[in-house]
């Protein structure tokens, strides 16, 4: 009695310390954290002292029982039977009574329990053995048997080794990206994986990351005003004051029913948010901005959309490239020139592969042969078989903003889109609430491997699609072009000498230069003339930059490919957050597929559905189908587009795969007792009309063995 009172007490006056610090890190900290029931992902990390806490009071249990050996015999472990035997078998008959669950009671009883055994074996060791070493040895090895036990079960669950997924993720939506782009990502995955790549990696750093969630913070926005790597500033205008933390982190739409029909430009929506009269009274001393009107627009400019990539001119409509156009205020105008009186029509005006830009319509006309009459406009004085092309870009895109309490982020978004020149591509890691209050800009996108790329086309209700992009992105390569500037030493050192004067006086420019001049060889100095000679005649030194050396600029292509995280590698584990990689690139390979196949291109499809299953094979759950049946069916449909391009063989045998799985989960549902079914029997009816529907689409008899034991399991759920 009196060595378990000891015992007792030497435990309690080591533990004050750690109850203290278990209270603060267990119980305090659900309280000041004050976290919702339900998270995207665990979060232990916030409790991680309260784990330093529990392996101490596993350190002391391991003392208690070097205790026991030492000074305890079997007459003391009366109290221990007393008050924590009895005190368990009557917290169970407790919750018993009340019909409460039994769960904390059972393991109370379990382990006052083991606390029994372990320390009736420690007294018996004590009592027979004598050596010190082994009354510290023992405990261990009887503590170390339960970590033991987790590692051997557990390791192969966390082990990460070789896996590359989330940095093979960020790679692949970088490199679905266009040279200078920008791309707006929203939460954890799909941001800070990118930067990783981009800051550690020098991966694609020309392209801008935006991460919705973040442009809710001024320093972020402040971020993306400034040029970083390659990658160039976004286009925010907006001041500083306007975003500043604490000012406007939302605003207000209350419609005028009025204007509900009316389209305004994203300027005007910006220079209305901007509006000191349009803050209202928030109450308590606080201000809201709040504006009346939804609808907004931007114009495209179809020159820059087409020349920088962002749309072919097949999507144009067009037939040539851009290589010069030449401006009329209107139609009016263009036909007065080439029709000119002196030459009806003017010959090198109406030049097959000539483009002519309409002011007032925003439409480009292009010269081309008419021999089909397939021409869109033909003016009615011209003879011959010349007519016009119109281009098919929308002269504006238009949008909705969705809901009446628009972010900051929404409003950086509007603010980049009211200054865009259609130069660059705009991206979206995700679509609808990935676009935030924009998301009607939707009907714009067109997918291009992982990304939705803004374009000047309405595709609709389903967005469009770069077929040829994601084909070759998910098989041979894509060809990414990157522009880079031809510019001699001389050219750069001229440039950075302009940078130079920036510094000086306006007076002190011109001698500065004439210094530049003097030490510049022959050879440099030719190339520069034009330039210097500028310099020196013009009295405008504010803007510096119009006396550089622009170069030519030529395109680089570098084949990129995709990455698949080391999937197809033995031992790799891919896990729930792993499987969010998969199923995005699964639906890529399915949308793609299918694609194909519209276009009868079955050759292309069967090569990008025979890429992802050796990429990421599912033999042996390597990859696993899934973690639930909404995000199973991209593997089904994969197998069916196997049929459909006439590829049977290889249907079968991943049909064969799949069933295997199927049966294996029925024949559990099956094998539980009638509660546990009845809370799965949906989960187990999937199963079984999957395994239906793989039967319907095996045109050969693959799964024919696996057929039995699937009426086998109906009979049973009958």
């Amino acid at each position: 009695s009196t060595s378990v009172t000891n015992l007792l007490n030497s435990i309690l006056n080591s533990s004050r310390l750690l109850l203290g610090i278990t209270a603060l890190d267990v119980i305090a900290i659900i309280v000041y954290l004050n976290q919702k029931p339900w998270e995207p992902r665990e979060r232990d990390y916030a409790y991680a002292a309260s784990f330093y806490a529990f392996a101490a009071w596993i350190g002391l249990g391991v003392y208690a029982l070097y205790y026991a050996a030492k000074k305890m015999s079997f007459e003391q472990l009366k109290p221990v039977v007393t008050y924590g035997l009895g005190g368990s078998v009557l917290i169970l008959g407790v919750q018993w009574v009340i019909g409460n669950s039994l769960a904390f009671g059972y393991s109370m009883v379990y382990l006052s329990i083991i606390t029994l055994i372990l320390f009736a074996l420690m007294i018996l060791l004590g009592k027979y053995v004598k050596k010190g070493v082994l009354h510290i040895g023992i405990p261990f090895v009887l503590c170390m048997i339960i970590p033991t036990l987790m590692a051997f079960e557990n390791w192969d669950d966390h082990d990460r080794s070789n896996r590359s997924t989330a940095r093979d993720s960020a790679y692949n939506y970088l490199m679905s990206c266009d040279y200078n782009s920008i791309l707006f990502t929203n939460g954890d995955n799909d941001t800070f994986p990118l930067w990783y790549i981009q800051e550690v990696e020098g991966v694609r750093t020309d392209v801008r990351v935006a991460n919705m969630s973040l442009l809710g913070t001024d320093w972020h926005i402040n971020q993306m005003k400034k040029k970083a790597y390659e990658s160039d500033p976004l286009p925010i205008k907006m001041p500083e004051h306007i975003y500043r933390q604490g000012t406007r982190d939302y605003f207000l739409i209350e419609e005028d029913p009025k204007k509900a029909n009316k389209s305004f430009s994203a300027k005007e929506a910006i220079r209305a948010v901007s509006d000191s009269r349009n803050v209202i009274s928030a109450g308590c001393g606080g201000a809201l901005t709040q504006i009346d009107f939804k609808n907004l627009y931007i114009n495209v400019n179809k020159e820059n959309a087409i020349k920088s990539g962002l749309v072919s001119i097949e999507q144009a409509g067009l037939k040539y490239d851009l290589n010069k156009i030449t401006v009329f205020k209107d139609l009016a105008s263009l036909e007065a020139t080439v029709n000119d009186s002196l030459c009806m029509p003017c010959d090198s005006l109406i030049t097959v592969g000539t483009t002519y830009f309409i002011e007032s319509e925003n439409n480009l006309y292009q010269v081309i042969e008419d021999s089909l009459s397939n021409g869109e406009y033909k003016p009615a004085s011209w003879n011959g078989n010349k007519s016009f092309l119109i281009d098919d870009l929308e002269k504006s895109i238009s949008w909705r903003i969705q809901g009446n309490t628009p972010t900051k982020a929404d409003l950086a978004v509007i603010d980049i889109l009211s200054n865009y020149q259609w130069d660059r591509p705009i991206c979206f890691a995700a679509l609808g609430s990935g676009m935030g209050v924009n998301s009607d800009l939707a009907k714009y996108t067109q997918s291009e491997g992982l990304v939705h790329k803004l374009t000047p086309i309405n595709f609709g209700a389903r967005p469009g699609s770069n077929l040829q992009k994601s084909y070759e992105l998910l098989t041979d390569g894509y060809e990414l072009k990157i522009p880079v500037i031809d510019i001699t030493e001389c050219e750069k050192n001229w440039n950075n000498y302009i940078d130079e004067l920036k510094k000086f006086n306006p007076e002190e420019i011109a001698e500065k230069a004439n210094k530049f001049i003097s030490e510049a060889d022959e050879s440099c100095l030719k190339k520069i003339d034009k330039k210097f000679k500028l310099l020196l005649l013009s009295q405008d030194y504010k803007n510096l930059d119009q006396f550089k050396v622009k170069g030519k600029v030529k395109v680089k292509k570098k084949k990129i490919n995709f990455l698949w995280g080391n999937m197809s590698e033995p031992g790799v584990l891919v896990d729930y957050y792993s499987l969010n990689h998969v199923f995005a690139l699964r639906y890529l390979a399915y949308r793609t597929s299918i694609e194909l196949l519209q276009e009868n291109k079955n050759e292309e499809a069967i090569k990008v559905l025979d890429n992802i299953f050796a990429k990421m094979p599912i033999e042996n759950n390597q990859v696993p189908i899934a973690f639930d049946s909404r995000r199973s069916e991209t593997i089904y449909g994969l197998c069916n587009n196997y049929y459909l391009a006439e590829a049977s063989e290889k249907g079968d045998k991943v049909a064969k795969v799949l069933a295997d799985r199927l049966i294996s989960e029925i024949n559990f549902y099956l094998n539980q007792n009638e509660e546990f079914f009845g809370l799965f029997a949906a989960d187990c009816a999937d199963c079984l009309s999957r395994l239906e529907n793989l039967r319907q689409q095996t045109k050969r008899e693959a799964i024919q063995d696996l057929r039995n034991t699937y009426n086998q399991s109906l009979t049973a759920l009958d």
